[in-house]
């Protein structure tokens, strides 16, 4: 086989597409020698489907070139991309002074590329620790954990950790002595649904059952929830979640019975399965 012989003076780089019915554009092409092989590097605005052409005669004709690799073939993604060309498995020797290539834009690529992007996320598992506050006023603290590729689930619970009174209301007609201390409890427990539009960021969708009272002490230390100021019955929440380097924060709001509303945010970690993003 003989040695590679280029000497590349690029007259000039052309660009086509061959569709302008789609606006993707290639431009700043640049083609440099490195060791045996060139290298074609272009910038592409949209996704698209990618070929490459010589030219030895200044662009009079072109013949496609077959061995290349790199950013190259079907639903390329935007950017600054580079192809290489391995030119002794192509033809023996390259000398000229006259070449130019040409890098082609073939079709809209873009859906495929979307659909090629959705299909590469890896399917991860979130965990969250959580914190609420309602303004009865009202706390509460609890987690979640998850797992999504495009659509996952989810799981969530969050208490206030005060059960005393709870189910106990007081009841009219009824004579009770209140020593003047009160309490809220709270409790929520939720499974949703996940849906992933794009790489770092989640949309949670739950429901669930919650409950959430005022409680008051008597003189003889039972509790009782107050029915005026207690809720019950479908916890609906809606929030994002974003995955930030494996770093998870989320940030929801949850409503029970729609009849009151609190703010929920969280912190945790995301992790990939790699068993199911096989």
């Amino acid at each position: 086989m003989k040695g590679l012989s280029i000497k590349l003076v690029i007259l000039s780089l052309v660009t086509v597409c061959c569709q302008s019915l789609w606006a993707q554009n290639v431009s700043n092409v640049t083609a440099q020698q490195v060791d045996k092989n060139i290298h074609i590097s272009y910038s592409l605005d949209k996704a698209a489907d990618i070929s490459v052409y010589i030219s030895a005669n200044g662009g009079n004709s072109y013949r496609e070139l077959k061995q290349v690799s790199g950013d190259v073939g079907k639903t390329i993604g935007p950017g600054r991309k580079t192809i290489v060309w391995n030119v002794l498995e192509e033809m023996s020797e390259l000398v000229g002074d006259d070449f130019v290539f040409m890098v082609r834009v073939d079709g809209n690529a873009e859906k495929q590329w979307k659909k090629k992007r959705r299909a590469e996320m890896p399917y991860n598992t979130f965990f969250t620790l959580n914190a609420a506050y309602s303004p009865l006023p009202q706390w509460s603290y609890g987690f979640k954990v998850g797992q999504a590729k495009n659509v996952g689930w989810f799981v969530s619970a969050m208490t206030n950790f005060n059960f005393k009174g709870m189910y106990k209301p007081l009841v009219d007609g009824n004579f009770y002595l209140l020593n003047g201390k009160h309490k809220t409890a709270r409790l929520s427990v939720q499974a949703g649904l996940v849906v992933r539009p794009c790489k770092p960021l989640y949309m949670l969708f739950g429901v669930g059952y919650g409950y959430r009272t005022l409680t008051l002490q008597t003189y003889d230390l039972h509790w009782y929830s107050y029915p005026a100021r207690t809720y019950h019955g479908v916890d609906v929440s809606f929030g994002l979640l974003f995955d930030i380097k494996r770093f998870a924060l989320s940030a929801e709001v949850v409503t029970t019975n729609f009849k009151t509303v609190e703010a929920k945010a969280g912190v945790g970690f995301c992790l990939p399965n790699k068993k199911k993003n096989r």
